[in-house]
């Protein structure tokens, strides 16, 4: 296996860990906010979790879809892609969230914001 391959697949297997710690700590907390609050502010705590779990997903796709300096165009343009279309789906996702579904501000950001900073902390703890 070659070096390119190799970062390829370090970087795919880093981006699925910290979707999968996301995931358990937003669906752990949305369970204690139900407990606490209730239906309608958990379900607001986890569509603000699963906002920044979507748009991480996409863009972790597009981030590791190619490899290598031969690829150098093709890496540049699936990151901007996916950096793209991160911010539309979030977009997308907010508004949503406020003109359909009319959920509560305050537990779909803090879940928003929950959900991101599990995504750094699970970066630099899975990190080698």
């Amino acid at each position: 296996m070659n070096l390119v391959n190799k970062l390829a697949i370090e970087g795919k297997e880093l981006a699925f860990k910290v979707f999968f710690y996301q995931s358990i700590v937003v669906i752990f907390i949305t369970i204690t906010v139900l407990i606490f609050f209730g239906k309608f502010t958990a379900f607001s705590y986890f569509y603000g979790g699963l906002v920044n779990i979507i748009t991480s997903g996409v863009f972790g796709f597009f981030a590791f879809r190619f490899s290598g300096a031969r690829q150098n165009k093709l890496v540049v343009k699936s990151f901007s892609r996916g950096t793209k279309l991160k911010l539309y789906i979030t977009l997308l996702m907010s508004v949503v969230a406020f003109s359909v579904l009319g959920l509560e501000p305050a537990p779909l950001f803090i879940g928003f914001m929950v959900s991101n900073v599990c995504q750094w902390a699970a970066m630099l703890y899975t990190k080698k």
